[in-house]
């Protein structure tokens, strides 16, 4: 009915909106300045840890290699920028105690990353229109400079927080800090998308709106549940 209808509407417009405070509180702003997105699992597809297996003596399903994952010290060290590329594979192949060698782990680690989910980089561009777009990833040099090979990851965004440029990790509650200082709006008026529980409970914890989501279908979901306004 009309009236229902009137009532989603209202409900919508009332998140996607708040009072700013001026002329007594009756002219309504936006709630949110910027939205951030993670980048691996939210906009852009991974081969996922079923990649390790060729290499792997003792299988481990995927969740258990991935906890390992995110607790290893050679993938922290290399995403946060502190050791190379090379110094990184020989690092890991030791730690997982991979079959392959360091060089064949190099040539096929630039791999790890399938491409964009259909339709993310649109829905950028479309937010682009009425927010502030910002990536904030663990990543490195060579899955960076690879997606910068075949897109214009830079037009996308109008802000980078890359873990190996600035040193700093998810979920760590320093890069939040830094995310907020940088786009200097208060943290409740930046919405954040990850995969990562972790990081997105880390994320509220330093004040931002934080939800978890794994590719664009499930961002425009939570937009329109959010009462995001954007162009689709």
């Amino acid at each position: 009915s009309y009236r229902m209808k009137y009532q989603s509407f209202i409900r919508s417009a009332t998140k996607a909106y708040r009072y700013d405070g001026t002329k007594e509180g009756m002219l309504l702003k936006k709630a949110y300045d910027w939205i951030v997105f993670d980048l691996g699992g939210v906009l852009v597809e991974l081969q996922g840890f079923g990649f390790f297996d060729p290499w792997t003596k003792n299988k481990k399903d995927e969740a258990e290699f991935g906890k390992l994952w995110l607790k290893s010290p050679s993938v922290r060290l290399y995403e946060a920028g502190k050791i190379s590329s090379t110094d990184y594979a020989q690092r890991l192949v030791r730690e997982m105690k991979l079959t392959c060698t360091a060089e064949e782990f190099h040539k096929s680690y630039k791999n790890f990353i399938k491409g964009p989910f259909e339709g993310a980089f649109g829905l950028l561009k479309e937010l682009k229109h009425e927010y502030k777009v910002a990536c904030l990833s663990n990543t490195n040099d060579i899955h960076w400079e690879g997606l910068l090979k075949q897109y214009p990851m830079d037009s996308y965004f109008d802000k980078l927080f890359l873990s190996y440029r600035i040193g700093l990790l998810k979920p760590d509650r320093e890069i939040f800090v830094h995310v907020i200082d940088e786009l200097k709006v208060s943290p409740s008026r930046i919405l954040f998308f990850d995969d990562n529980l972790m990081n997105v409970e880390a994320a509220r914890q330093a004040g931002i709106e934080a939800f978890r989501v794994k590719g664009p279908k499930e961002i425009k979901s939570k937009l329109r549940e959010l009462g995001v306004d954007y162009k689709d």
